[in-house]
Formats: structure tokens, C-alpha cells, sequence
């Protein structure tokens, strides 16, 4: 099969298209990274929205309080101190755990979910400028004289 030089271009645009699709793509999959950050975050919030003396800090200062600190290591420790009465508060846990625990559960399917629109994006996108490069060949052609 020959391609003309338009079909050349269309390859190339199609293999170009394919390489910023796939960059945006993985840049944007969701990351377990990500949930734990948020997991963790939601966490000192609620600790801090129930204790008074936490009150007087923003969450920029208790983030960075437990920066160093592994996103799943500081979830448990900090739930483990507030979930027990031993400061006379006792917070529960339970919605916030069940939320994230879900999305990690449903965190692969989640990343084939965006791969299949990166793939969907880059499909849809190369036959349509296919079929508009074609439509406008057409019309010149009706032009030209036989």
C-alpha cells in the first residue's frame, strides 16, 4: 500500500498526537501516592477539627509537622491515639476509612478507566482529522477540471 504525502503527514501527526495523549495520560492516572496523601490529610483534619487544642493550627502546620513521617504509618498512628479515650476524646474513624479504603480498592480499575480514555482521545481524535482531511481533499477535487 503507497501513502501519499497527505497520509504521511496524517502518520506522522497520529504517532506525535499518540505521545502527548500518552504523556497527559500518565501524568493524570490516578496514584496511590495520591490517596494516601488525601487519606492522611483527611485524617489531621478530623483530629483537628475535634480536638481544641489543634484548633489554634492550620493544616499547612500539622502537614508539614508530619512530613517526614510515611503516609500509611502517620493514618494508623494518629487514628490509633484518637480512636482510644485516653485524652478523653475519641474519634470516629469510620466513614473516612471506608471512603479511601474503597478507592484504593478501585484504583486499578480506576487507572484503565483513564488509560482507556487516553486511548479513546487519541482514536477519536486521528480519525476525525483523517476524515476531515479526506472530506477536504474531496471538495478540491471536485474542482479541479477532468
Amino acid at each position: 500500500m503507497k501513502l501519499n504525502g497527505w497520509q504521511r503527514l496524517w502518520v506522522l501527526f497520529s504517532v506525535l498526537w499518540l505521545i502527548v495523549v500518552m504523556g497527559f495520560t500518565v501524568a493524570t492516572l490516578p496514584k496511590e501516592s495520591q490517596i494516601l496523601d488525601r487519606w492522611a490529610y483527611a485524617t489531621l483534619e478530623k483530629i483537628r477539627d475535634s480536638d481544641e487544642s489543634l484548633k489554634k493550627y492550620s493544616m499547612w502546620d500539622l502537614e508539614k509537622a508530619y512530613a517526614d513521617i510515611p503516609r500509611e504509618e502517620l493514618i494508623e498512628k494518629a487514628q490509633a491515639k484518637y480512636s482510644s479515650s485516653e485524652k478523653g476524646l475519641k474519634i470516629d474513624f469510620e466513614r473516612i476509612n471506608k471512603r479511601y479504603k474503597n478507592q484504593l480498592g478501585e484504583l486499578t480499575t480506576n487507572q484503565a478507566k483513564s488509560a482507556g480514555l487516553g486511548v479513546a482521545v487519541w482514536l477519536g481524535t486521528i480519525l476525525v482529522v483523517y476524515i476531515l482531511g479526506w472530506s477536504v481533499g474531496w471538495v478540491i477535487r471536485g474542482f479541479k477540471p477532468k
